[in-house]
């Protein structure tokens, strides 16, 4: 093998190997993350842990990222709305289809969403 064609070679091997350092480090950043993590209640009448009105408890978390999140709920904010209601989106055939559409969405996965539900009567 010629002096040069060595050297090519190893220039090619080296900046395959920096290319894999560089990716190493960023997946290793990217798992070092704290992640945040958010919880939602349904149900939850506070120290009146067995009022009537409300015997069910429900909490949910799901594991999206911030593009996901976007992705997913843009299309159920209203126009002027600054939160999703479901109380809002129920009332009206556009917003059931909405929900439908968002439950329906490939990102929606048992492993990434999860909840819990209790009867507080028990």
């Amino acid at each position: 093998m010629s002096k040069n064609s060595k050297q090519r070679r190893l220039n090619k091997i080296q900046k395959k190997n920096s290319r894999l350092k560089e990716k190493k480090e960023i997946l290793q950043s990217r798992y070092n993350k704290i992640a945040d993590i958010y919880f939602d209640e349904s149900g939850n009448t506070g120290a009146n842990l067995l009022d009537l009105s409300q015997p069910i408890f429900a909490l949910g978390s799901c594991d999206f990222t911030e593009r996901e999140c976007e992705k997913l709920l843009v299309p159920l904010l209203s126009r002027g709305a600054s939160e999703i209601k479901f109380v809002n989106l129920k009332r009206r055939a556009s917003g059931q289809n909405k929900i439908i559409d968002l439950l329906q969405n490939k990102l929606v996965t048992p492993r990434r969403v999860m909840f819990s539900v209790l009867n507080k009567k028990l």
